[in-house]
């Protein structure tokens, strides 16, 4: 019998004693007959198998089948632990078998989890500070700066806006609160689009110092925390001005501070008129768009059609083309939001345009079934593509007979040159 491949650099490993085998055959004999029995060994197994297995999603599919062809290769497994081809064995025999298997003891390994408790008990608090910062602290500091940008562009316009006595007078306190959001907004939807481009995450992937900084397998989970955050900001951004500004600019009141900030022939101005304007459209087309795809994008509706989620993302575009036409009646700034959207938006936009591009330039690919369970899936990549392939990198799929509007990403298993293989287990 082959040495156990658990063993440490000082070959002390202890294995399991007498005294864990026999709970071990203890819970497998459960008729207490002395003997153990080869369909006692195979439930056990399974229920061990039950126990470890993730739990599986309603929309995970999942195969749990013993073919005649599985149940072969299971049983020969089977026998080859047990060492006999009998139905069953004496429990004595069964456990010479088990102590041959040379298994670590889960003493041992209690007892090392212990020692290691009370290691992590006397590490004094600077230490574990010190050793979560060189972990975490990189990722800390790019929040950070998230963050920082909002807040400081948040307050930049507050105080602007609180501090002028004008624009309060003329719109009240709602410009104070629209614009204080809307500054915030800024950063926000900057980060938001840019966490959209697959292009430019896979290029920042190469360096290791950005790397540190935003762990890019959390990319989804960011976008997701930063979209709420958008809707949030965006929707205190359209109160403050349909429930505050619209309603002081429109008072009779106050036509004179608002002839001294947008010129007399803005007054009288009735609130519909504030709605029907440039900013009034395009602000509230937008933001019920923002709530269309915020709708379409919760787990329900993802599980329910995913295509429905994928379509439903298409209204980012038709959003950030009514946010850069919002502020260009230049009521009461210059407009800017265009200038933070404009480097994200090209990288998403000609990542889409690529993508469409290539799906007409098909590569044609060979399938193979290797079992029940798994298919691969060769490609000849040609020469004139930009990109060299490496294992362990994503690609994404199309088969024209489902859609040709579908991509579904899969792992590269294999790349030899321009050969490229993907392992599919259905």
């Amino acid at each position: 019998m082959a040495e156990h491949p658990v063993r440490d650099a000082n070959g002390d490993t202890q294995y399991l004693n007498d005294d864990e085998i026999k709970k071990f055959l203890d819970d497998l004999d459960h008729n207490d007959d002395g003997y153990i029995d080869y369909n006692e060994v195979e439930q056990k197994l399974d229920a061990a198998h039950d126990e470890l297995t993730p739990v599986t999603a309603a929309h995970h599919v999942t195969k749990r089948d013993h073919d005649s062809e599985n149940d072969h290769i299971r049983h020969a497994f089977l026998r080859s632990m047990m060492g006999s081809e009998e139905q069953r064995i004496p429990r004595d025999e069964f456990a010479k078998r088990v102590k041959e298997w040379k298994i670590p003891s889960l003493e041992q390994a209690k007892k090392e989890e212990k020692q290691e408790k009370q290691y992590m008990k006397s590490v004094t608090v600077w230490r574990r500070i010190r050793a979560y910062w060189a972990v975490h602290g990189p990722e800390i500091c790019f929040l950070a700066l998230v963050i920082g940008m909002q807040l400081a562009f948040g307050i930049w316009q507050l105080v602007k806006y609180q501090t002028t006595p004008a624009y309060r007078a003329a719109f009240g306190w709602g410009v104070v609160m629209a614009k204080t959001c809307a500054g915030a907004l800024y950063p926000t939807f900057f980060f938001l689009i840019l966490s959209m481009s697959r292009y430019f995450s896979t290029f920042m992937r190469k360096s290791y110092y950005v790397s540190r900084f935003f762990n890019w397998d959390l990319s989804q989970e960011f976008h997701i925390r930063i979209s709420c955050v958008a809707i949030l900001l965006a929707t205190l951004h359209a109160l403050g001005h349909l429930t505050g500004s619209f309603v002081s600019g429109s008072d009779p009141n106050n036509e004179t501070e608002v002839a001294y900030l947008l010129g007399d022939d803005m007054v009288p101005r009735p609130y519909i008129e504030y709605v029907r304007s440039v900013p009034g459209v395009t602000g509230i087309t937008a933001l019920g768009c923002f709530y269309l795809l915020c709708i379409l994008s919760i787990p329900q509706v993802r599980k329910w059609n995913y295509e429905v989620f994928q379509l439903g993302h298409l209204l980012m575009f038709p959003i950030i083309g009514l946010m850069m036409a919002h502020g260009t009646a230049h009521l009461l700034q210059w407009p800017m939001f265009g200038y933070f959207l404009a480097f994200p938006t090209l990288l998403v936009v000609v990542e889409r345009v690529v993508r469409v591009v290539l799906g007409f330039h098909r590569i044609k690919a060979t399938m193979k079934c290797l079992d029940d369970d798994t298919v691969e899936i060769t490609a000849i990549i040609p020469s004139e593509r930009l990109w060299r392939y490496k294992a362990g990198q994503y690609i994404f799929l199309q088969v024209p007979e489902i859609s040709i509007w579908q991509w579904h990403p899969f792992t590269v298993s294999v790349c030899i040159g321009n050969k490229m293989q993907v392992h599919i287990k259905t």
